[in-house]
């Protein structure tokens, strides 16, 4: 009887001497679930998929590598299979909305948790520096802008997912003492990441640009200035075609802006988009486009719409 894939990796370390061999198969396993069309089937088998990417962190837990890999598990599971079908939620659903984004906030600590020491490692001393000291003119700690600059392009991946685990947090639950005081440190990750190559991973950065700038208080960094040019560059890298850059549009700038229109509009063009356009990133496409399904039937409880347009009950 053939075993599932994803048990045989769980197998792999102990059937293997060579270390190569289990990672080249459990990126493959990545490959292959990136490009899964179903959701639910991903998020079944994502736990797995995390516990094997956790076995490879506990034998090299200074590997730089198999950190970001492992937090960016954490983050998308989070995000994607709970906080985000969570959003559906009606009002008497309230307590199950409560308890999946706590859920969430919990595998996004998950994952700072194991990015902050590589952060460490990497610029010695500088969670210290942004946890203790008091931010200058600059935004920055004294000493914090030259520990940023300590980061390169091979650090991106590490700067992209702590930035984006430790904000994530915070959306969650903004009151959070410890997740607000990570903002300005998350501000100053991404800040650099964005200097370093504003291109990053097909636009991923000015979408989380978009997130930060359009959605927080100006006392925390937001400007709408900075949201708009963040989308402009995204598209331009995209070509118009990410439905999770159109999607983080229409749910920041145009929720912001009480632009209907171009929240329709947005969501709309990222429904146009074929899954298959980029197979590589085929889940990450069918879970945007659930996600704008989802903001459309809510649109009504967002902005004044005229009942001709209000999408029909379910």
């Amino acid at each position: 009887m053939k075993r599932p894939i994803l048990l045989l990796a769980i197998a792999l370390p102990l059937a293997f001497s060579d270390s190569c061999v289990v990672l080249n198969t459990v990126k493959g396993i990545q490959t292959a679930f990136a490009s899964e069309s179903d959701p639910e089937l991903a998020a079944a088998a994502l736990p797995t998929l995390i516990k094997v990417e956790e076995g490879l962190l506990s034998a090299s837990p200074r590997d730089q590598g198999t950190v970001v890999s492992t937090a960016q598990l954490y983050v998308t599971y989070g995000n994607a299979f709970i906080q985000a079908p969570a959003e559906a939620y009606g009002a008497q659903r309230w307590e199950e909305k409560r308890a999946a984004d706590f859920r969430a906030r919990a595998l996004y600590k998950r994952a700072s948790a194991i990015l902050l020491p590589a952060l460490d490692r990497r610029a010695p001393g500088i969670v210290a520096t942004f946890k203790e000291r008091s931010p200058g003119k600059d935004g920055l700690p004294e000493g914090g802008a030259a520990l940023v600059s300590r980061f390169g392009k091979s650090d991106l991946g590490l700067l992209y997912w702590s930035s984006a685990s430790l904000l994530a947090a915070f959306a969650v639950d903004p009151t959070d003492i410890t997740a607000s005081s990570n903002v300005g440190f998350a501000k100053a990750l991404l800040d650099r990441a964005l200097l370093i190559d504003s291109a990053y991973d097909g636009g991923s950065l000015q979408e989380l640009a978009i997130s930060v700038y359009g959605s927080f208080p100006p006392e925390l960094g937001g400007n709408p200035e900075k949201a708009l040019a963040a989308y402009k560059k995204g598209m331009e890298i995209t070509k118009g075609q990410s439905p999770s850059l159109l999607v983080t549009y229409a749910s920041t700038i145009c929720v912001a802006n009480n632009d209907y229109e171009g929240f329709k509009k947005s969501l709309e063009a990222a429904l146009a988009i074929s899954p298959d356009a980029r197979p590589e990133n085929r889940l990450a496409t069918v879970i945007a486009q659930g996600r704008a399904r989802r903001l459309l039937a809510q649109a009504g409880d967002i902005f004044f719409v005229p009942d001709a347009e209000q999408p029909p009950a379910n």
